[in-house]
């Protein structure tokens, strides 16, 4: 076991006195996160936490405690196989704190920094997975609205989850920035989330923008400069996914451009609907629904297995 490289206050030493520290994981910035051990149970965790702090601000401290509070809370209320589970959630006076379960599968950045693009099989489970949790929170009044490749994680059997909901917000919110608080997820951020405007909508456009980066290679809106990339989401459509890679299937430039189109109303129903549609034009998202009626337990194993047509 390890030493943290900081302190915590008293009253977050008594709530998170079970899990035994193992390495920090993020020590700098405002949040901290550290990878630890339950006990009795053993089992490894995740736990983001959020102190005062002399270095930082009252305005950044309570902005940053508002936030985690926000996630802690959405994902304590969201229980579904694709959405990255809270095992405890607390807010005392001079701290908050999350604690989730640790996915030793790592994240869809680091598999973009590896690999740079996807295979259309690999894509087609993770975005099915995805949408499924999607269309399960948006069910529950959650929209996410920070959907990108660092907020997705997968399990050690390759399973597809779903973390990050401190931006969360209500379908119909009106809130300047739209959620939209991070450099990283301005990139991925739909024009009427822009707006200040959130609907379940807003959702599918940000995870087609996910999957047009892992598929391409490139952002669908690559201006390096906020002011003209923010025009570039309000006013620019993509260039056809099949240009940035011309061996995918002509059919996967037109469901991307559903679900990429500015205004929600013209986008998808849900998102699953999204999934099984791209799922088709790669050539996979028929027979998958097929098995998946035949015996929804065979094409989970047969998905985690490695032979959904790699």
């Amino acid at each position: 076991m390890a030493a943290l490289p900081f302190s915590l206050t008293p009253a977050l030493i008594q709530h998170l006195i079970r899990y035994v520290p193992v390495k920090p994981l993020k020590t700098s910035g405002p949040e901290r996160i550290y990878l630890a051990q339950e006990t009795p149970s053993g089992r490894l965790v995740v736990v983001k936490l959020l102190q005062e702090d002399p270095a930082i601000s009252a305005e950044v401290y309570a902005r940053r405690r508002q936030r985690l509070i926000r996630s802690g809370i959405t994902l304590s209320k969201l229980r579904h196989p694709n959405i990255v589970e809270a095992c405890e959630f607390g807010a005392p006076p001079d701290g908050v704190f999350v604690v989730m379960e640790y996915l030793e599968g790592g994240s869809l950045d680091q598999k973009l920094a590896s690999f740079g693009a996807l295979e259309g099989a690999d894509l087609c489970s993770m975005v099915s997975e995805l949408a499924s949790g999607l269309d399960f929170a948006h069910r529950a009044g959650v929209v996410h609205c920070d959907i990108r490749p660092g907020q997705i994680v997968f399990d050690a059997a390759g399973r597809s989850r779903l973390m990050g909901f401190a931006s969360a917000r209500s379908p119909g919110a009106t809130s300047i920035g739209g959620g939209v608080s991070l450099p990283a997820s301005l990139v991925f951020a739909a024009p009427e989330q822009l707006q200040g405007n959130i609907e379940a909508a807003t959702d599918q456009f940000c995870l087609a923008a996910v999957v047009y980066r892992a598929l391409t290679g490139r952002r669908p809106f690559r201006a390096t400069e906020v002011v003209p990339l923010i025009r570039q989401i309000l006013t620019e459509a993509p260039e056809p996914p099949t240009r940035a890679r011309p061996g995918l299937p002509k059919a996967v430039d037109k469901v991307l451009e559903k679900a990429l189109a500015r205004n929600p109303d013209d986008r998808f129903p849900d998102c699953s609907q999204f999934a099984d549609a791209f799922g088709d034009a790669c050539g996979l998202g028929s027979a998958r629904r097929l098995w998946a009626r035949v015996n929804p337990g065979v094409i989970r194993r047969w998905m985690r297995s490695g032979r959904d047509g790699r």
